[in-house]
């Protein structure tokens, strides 16, 4: 049994201080799954044009900042914001997904389930996901030092676009679709070799967390992503049958210092590219909330909790369950705060005891009363209790 933790209602929550906005226009579907998710929208964010920064994705950056300046570090971790950018020069808009605050595998794990959700709402239902890890910031060291060299000692291998590429960077025959390269690229050193302990660790609890949830993955060892400031986990999702790239994320701790931001920053988040539109977009604060209050608050304890509630949720969404959940908080006190300020009439627990035996925690709150009721019968019992409460 999972103990009752009366808490203090202390931390802020993202949904507690930005007002909830109302969305009209190409990404809703996208948007409206993310929210489900945990995934607060948000503004466009305005790219700042300092010197520094502009090397540097502008939006994050941008990002970064605002979550300084506005006190964010002080509200329960991670920070899990949806916002939308065009890309410039172009008809072409990505839906972001942020989450700030959080060193913690299940991000990513979060990111990439929701991505795809996502793109299944675009109709988007065949892709498959790719996926490496740079390491932390000693593993890149290393490796851009080892694949400098084995580069140098192949220069005359290279076509003349490379050669000239690595005047600037390392990395530049990665990218090239030359075949005299891309031999090359097969037999250079790969990141997941450099990898630290904590590097392999993070990186293999995502894996088997992509495997927890049914997602097919495999592992591309040269997706490196911006190796000036993006650490450990970077993956692709893709078209399975087109190849044709339909999102793209990173984990990018490093970014706020090298902006110039003064410290690191945990942070992650994907890039869905939603394709051309002329469509224009609204995004304004409700006049007043519609009467969509989460009735149903879940919990998840454990890592194979976490993973297991990720699956949940998805049938849940699908079943149009209201439900709250917080995929970055990690300890049952955190968890309750939040449901307390929600004010949820009902709770679902989910811990590696549940996972196991394939069940679920079902709390009423007013009466403290519970039932295990098994996750097959989950979606209708939970209809159920909503009707009543």
């Amino acid at each position: 049994m999972h103990p009752h933790t009366d808490q203090p209602v202390s931390k802020k929550h993202i949904h507690d201080v930005l007002p909830r906005l109302r969305y009209e226009g190409p990404h809703k579907t996208g948007i409206d799954v993310a929210e489900y998710y945990g995934f607060h929208l948000i503004q466009p964010v305005k790219p700042i044009k300092e010197d520094r920064a502009k090397e540097f994705p502008p939006e994050r950056v941008a990002l970064l900042r605002k979550y300084l300046e506005t006190g964010m570090d002080a509200w329960a971790q991670p920070v899990m914001m949806s916002h939308t950018y065009k890309v410039p020069y172009q008809d072409e808009y990505h839906l972001r997904l942020e989450a700030l605050g959080s060193k913690h595998g299940a991000i990513e794990s979060t990111l990439i389930h929701t991505a795809r959700a996502i793109l299944h709402s675009f109709g988007k239902t065949n892709v498959h996901v790719h996926i490496n890890s740079v390491g932390g910031r000693d593993s890149v060291d290393r490796f851009t030092n080892e694949i400098a060299n084995f580069y140098k000692k192949h220069y005359n291998d290279l076509e003349a676009c490379c050669q000239e590429g690595l005047k600037s960077n390392a990395y530049a025959p990665f990218t090239c679709t030359a075949d005299a390269c891309a031999e090359m690229r097969r037999r250079a050193p790969k990141p997941i070799n450099y990898l630290s302990e904590v590097s392999r660790r993070h990186f293999f609890d995502i894996v088997e967390s992509l495997e927890e949830l049914d997602i097919t993955y495999s592992l591309k060892e040269h997706l490196l992503g911006d190796p000036r400031y993006n650490t450990r986990t970077v993956f692709e999702i893709v078209d399975a049958e087109t190849g044709e790239q339909l999102a793209l994320g990173e984990r990018y701790d490093n970014l706020a210092k090298k902006a110039g931001l003064g410290r690191t920053i945990p942070a992650a988040g994907v890039s869905i590219m939603v394709g051309k539109t002329k469509a224009k977009e609204t995004i304004k604060p409700y006049k007043k909330l519609p009467n969509t209050d989460r009735h149903v608050y879940m919990i998840q304890l454990s890592p194979s909790g976490k993973r297991n509630a990720l699956q949940l949720v998805e049938r849940l969404r699908e079943a149009q369950i209201p439900l709250t959940v917080s995929f970055g908080a990690n300890k049952l006190s955190d968890q309750m705060v939040r449901a307390k300020q929600l004010d949820s009439p009902i709770i679902v627990i989910i811990g590696h005891k549940e996972w196991a035996e394939g069940t679920a925690i079902v709390r009423k709150n007013e009466t403290r009363a519970q039932k295990i009721v098994p996750q097959s019968q989950l979606p209708g019992h939970l209809k159920r209790l909503v009707r009543s409460v």
